[in-house]
C-alpha cells in the first residue's frame, strides 16, 4: 500500500510539473495594434462612372477578451472595428464670375466588425515563456457608406455591405511575467463572403430599379493584417 501511495504521489507531482504555469489563468484582456492592408473595393458603377475605395489601417487599436478552456486552449472575442466617420471633399474651378464644383463628395462611413477565434496552444507541457499557437477565426462585419456628390453628374448613393471573413491565424505568445504577456499573430484571410446593396437616389428611375444587390465570395482575397498586442491575465 505504501508503494502504491508513493507511486500515486509521484505521478501527481509529475503532472503538476509537466503543466506550463504561464497558462494557469482563466480570463485575460488584450489591447492590440491592428495593421490592415486591403485591395480596392467597388462602391458604385453606372454606364459612365466607377467609384472604388480602399480602407487601410496602419495603426488601429482593437480590444479583446480571452477565455481559457479546460485543456488550456482559448476562446478570443475581439471588437475589431467601430468607426463612424465623415469626409467632405470639394474641388472647384475658379472663374472671374465665381466657382464651379468639378469633383468631390460628402461621404459618411459607418463600420463595425467582431472577431471570434478558437486558439490551439502548443508546448503546454513544458515550462517555457515563448509558446506557438494556431487559431481559426470568423469575423462578421457591416459597412455603410452614404455618399452625396458635389456635382450633378453623379447621384447620391447609399451602400450597405454585410459580410463575413474566415481566417487561419499563426501565433506567437511570450509571457513577460505572471500577469503580462505579448502576442504577435498574422491572420491569413481564407475567404470573404459579402452581400452588397446600392441604393441610387435617382428620381428618373422607377423605385424598383434604384436598388442593386450582389453577393460575392472571394477565396484568399487581398486582405493582409498583422496584430501586435499586450495581454493582462485576470
Amino acid at each position: 500500500m505504501k508503494i502504491i501511495a508513493l507511486s500515486i504521489l509521484a505521478l501527481s507531482s509529475y503532472a503538476a510539473v509537466a503543466q506550463n504555469s504561464n497558462l494557469d489563468y482563466k480570463y485575460a484582456v488584450k489591447l492590440y495594434n491592428l495593421t490592415t492592408l486591403a485591395d480596392k473595393s467597388e462602391l458604385y458603377r453606372d454606364s459612365n462612372y466607377v467609384r472604388t475605395a480602399s480602407f487601410d489601417k496602419i495603426a488601429y487599436p482593437a480590444t479583446a477578451v480571452q477565455i481559457a478552456t479546460k485543456k488550456k486552449n482559448f476562446h478570443e472575442i475581439e471588437l475589431s472595428e467601430l468607426t463612424i466617420a465623415r469626409r467632405d471633399e470639394l474641388t472647384e474651378r475658379i472663374y472671374l464670375t465665381g466657382a464651379e464644383p468639378v469633383a468631390g463628395a460628402v461621404t459618411t462611413t459607418t463600420a463595425i466588425a467582431l472577431r471570434y477565434e478558437y486558439i490551439r496552444m502548443f508546448g503546454k507541457k513544458k515550462e517555457r515563456k515563448l509558446l506557438p499557437a494556431i487559431g481559426l477565426a470568423a469575423m462578421p462585419y457591416y459597412n455603410r457608406y452614404r455618399t452625396d456628390p458635389a456635382i450633378t453628374a453623379l447621384f447620391p448613393t447609399r451602400d450597405n455591405v454585410l459580410g463575413i471573413r474566415g481566417f487561419i491565424v499563426p501565433r506567437l505568445t511570450y509571457h513577460i511575467s505572471k500577469r503580462i504577456y505579448a502576442d504577435l499573430n498574422v491572420p491569413v484571410n481564407l475567404f470573404d463572403a459579402q452581400h452588397h446593396s446600392t441604393n441610387t437616389l435617382n428620381s428618373a428611375l422607377p423605385a424598383e430599379q434604384r436598388t442593386a444587390a450582389t453577393f460575392n465570395f472571394n477565396a484568399l482575397p487581398a486582405y493582409y493584417s498583422v496584430r501586435i498586442g499586450v495581454g493582462v491575465k485576470l
